[in-house]
Parts: structure tokens; sequence; C-alpha cells
């Protein structure tokens, strides 16, 4: 009995492996922005942070010094 049960296992392992890949190609072929390789990195679907340093003080000496011409009445 055990001996049946041994010999069967294999063939069930090669049948689910089968069976998964086969499910995976046709993912992949169904919808291959998904499950392909195609898949590109986006870096706006990521956490993006604000302004860095640099930009701060560029920019944020910039509004501090007055407008030209801003005095004049």
């Amino acid at each position: 009995m055990k001996e049946d049960r041994l010999a069967r296992e294999p063939l069930a392992a090669k049948l689910t492996s089968l069976t998964r890949h086969a499910l995976e190609a046709l993912l992949t072929f169904l919808f291959p922005g998904w499950y392909g390789p195609s898949a590109k990195y986006r870096p706006e679907n990521h956490y993006m942070r604000g302004p860095g340093p640099k930009w701060r003080a560029k920019y944020l000496a910039e509004q501090a010094l007055p407008a030209r011409g801003a005095n004049k009445l």
C-alpha cells in the first residue's frame, strides 16, 4: 500500500508543477503588465519625498530677498 502511494507522489508533484507553470504562462500572456518581465520601474508609483536641502537653500533664499521696485511708492 505504501509503495503505491510513494509511486503516485512524484506523479502528483509533477502534475502540480506542470499545472502551476502553465497557469503562470497563461497569466503572463493575458496580463503582461502585471505578471510579465515587462513591468518597468515607475518612480511616481513609489513614495517620493519633497524637495531637498539644496532646493530649499536656493528657492527660500530667493524668496527672502525683497523684490525689485517693491519699496517704491
